[in-house]
């Protein structure tokens, strides 16, 4: 199998930070971290703000979340009150873009949600029923081949076979002679050896991934089955131990009144026979 280079933004690299004299303290410390910098969506749960826009809910001032329907033209009477723009002085402006940052207190409207099959929350929008995307939807070539039917374990073991294969060519290209970048850039378009090899593996995992998770319906009934499975024979078990545990206090009880009966028996006959020498002494008297 051919090693296919995709297009992608190779070249694109990672935003560069500002310079430490033009950002906050907290700012340059997180970003010196080993961690991503977490959102900025964090610092406006404040319980000040939390209180105000509990406040201007209270009131109904507080614009709601999301699209809030513009697209179907309906015009709330928040939003009516500053349409005249151009009227409004600053400090109004300020107050109205305060309280629009106060939306984020409220929650997404599920009428919405359900109709446009989406939400947001933290700057990213997610699917109401969540789909995996396939090969030909994230721009990855098909490694099938057409003219021969397999299932999907028999074409995970090829492209296992292929992604091994295509790291022994890497391997071999390393250790080949280095050749400079200008001339791999030049004549190749690629920017260092086995670039080519390095994508072409990068598509096949991605490939696996994709037919992994469209098995994710039958791991989740399978594993539901198993822990089904796996909570029958647990109570088997300690159904088995309350049984054996049962029949051995019946034995025990069995046991016990077996002896209170034969005591109750001596006990009775050492009666009697006190009885019988009492009268007998009685007699002779």
């Amino acid at each position: 199998m051919d090693p296919i280079e995709t297009a992608g933004n190779a070249d694109a690299g990672p935003s560069q930070p500002r310079p430490a004299d033009s950002q906050p303290a907290n700012i340059t410390v997180l970003a010196n971290r080993r961690f991503p910098v977490p959102p900025s969506y964090y610092t406006e749960f404040t319980p000040e703000r939390w209180k105000k826009s509990q406040r201007l809910r209270a009131a109904g001032a507080l614009p709601g979340k999301g699209k809030e329907k513009a697209s179907e033209g309906i015009i709330t009477d928040t939003e009516e009150s500053y349409m005249n723009v151009d009227a409004e002085s600053d400090e109004q402006s300020h107050q109205r873009t305060d309280v629009n940052d106060l939306a984020i207190f409220r929650p997404p409207r599920l009428d919405w949600v359900k109709r446009e099959t989406t939400w947001n929350a933290f700057g990213r929008v997610y699917q109401r029923r969540p789909k995996a995307l396939t090969a030909e939807q994230l721009g990855i070539p098909n490694f099938k081949p057409q003219d021969v039917e397999l299932s999907d374990k028999q074409y995970m073991h090829l492209l296992l076979r292929s992604i091994i294969h295509t790291k022994l060519k890497l391997l071999e290209t390393y250790t080949k002679s280095v050749r400079p970048t200008y001339v791999l850039e030049q004549h190749f378009g690629i920017p260092h050896e086995g670039e080519h090899y390095v994508q072409h593996m990068s598509n096949l995992a991605a490939t696996m991934l994709t037919i992994a998770n469209g098995l994710r319906e039958t791991q989740a009934r399978l594993t539901l089955e198993l822990t089904i499975r796996r909570q029958i024979d647990r109570r088997k078990e300690q159904t088995r131990v309350l049984r054996e545990k049962c029949a051995e206090i019946a034995a025990r009880l069995t046991s016990l009144q077996q002896e209170v009966h034969s005591s109750g028996v001596i006990l009775i006959a050492g009666a009697k026979g006190e009885e019988i020498d009492s009268m007998h002494k009685m007699d002779l008297s």
